[in-house]
């Protein structure tokens, strides 16, 4: 079941929210609307581009707590490296994630 209106604001507080509870400290989180030349499609795509630190673990929760969440993410890239940029290994991983959710498109309402 896919919501009747886009409500970026939303789904950006609610990844924040997804972040705070998993341990992720957030750097970035990017939206944008994904356009497509494919007619009556029924529902648009939001890609959203989100990087953050944490544990292991952290990085772990996130992903659980997207796959959980009531509203459809569909990961399209996952990168984790290791945060070197204190200069010194802190067991901490940098995490890229490249996402789509989705929404009715106003034609099909």
């Amino acid at each position: 079941v896919l919501p009747a209106e886009k409500r970026t604001h939303e789904i950006v507080v609610n990844v924040e929210e997804i972040a705070n509870q998993s341990g992720i400290e957030l750097r970035e989180l990017k939206t944008a609307e994904v356009v497509t030349t494919e007619l009556n499609r029924g529902y648009e795509v939001l890609q959203m581009e989100v990087a953050g630190s944490g544990s292991y673990q952290s990085v772990l929760e996130f992903i659980k707590a997207l796959e959980k969440n009531l509203r459809l993410f569909d990961v399209q890239g996952f990168t984790v490296s290791l945060d070197t940029s204190s200069g010194q290994i802190t067991g901490k991983l940098n995490m890229d994630l490249k996402l789509f959710t989705y929404h009715l498109s106003s034609a099909a309402q």
